[in-house]
């Protein structure tokens, strides 16, 4: 067992090799992990059950761009986030929609665009919907 030259640099070779792949571990670590979450969250989409046509009525003819009547929304069950909403929106008008965190503003537009459970009421908007 004596170290000699040849034993040295043949070392330091496999050690020079093996030191990349090693510094390399932790970033793959992170990208399984990030994969992972990544992919329960596409899951957790794609589970979601698909959105109620007959939510939001789509309209061509009427002044009001959009109408909600008497509209009771949920998110969960039995927990109503929105209820008794009267909104009449004329077509060509600027609405700004404000109020303090956990009002329900985006609650309102959830429910307007037809992602909220509606409990009753009708809810009538002109036209379709773009995403900007």
């Amino acid at each position: 067992n004596i170290l000699d030259a040849e034993k040295a640099f043949v070392s330091l070779a496999l050690f020079n090799i093996l030191r990349f792949p090693l510094s390399m571990v932790p970033n793959v670590i992170t990208s399984v992990v990030q994969t992972n979450v990544s992919l329960q969250r596409i899951q957790k989409f794609l589970d979601n059950t698909e959105l109620h046509p007959d939510c939001v009525e789509r309209q061509e003819f009427g002044k009001s761009a959009v109408h909600i009547e008497n509209g009771s929304f949920f998110w969960e069950e039995g927990h109503t986030t929105l209820s008794n909403i009267n909104l009449d929106i004329e077509e060509g008008s600027l609405v700004a929609v404000v109020g303090a965190v956990g009002a329900g503003k985006s609650s309102l537009l959830s429910a307007i665009l037809g992602e909220m459970d509606k409990d009753s009421g009708t809810v009538s908007v002109k036209g379709s919907v773009s995403y900007v």
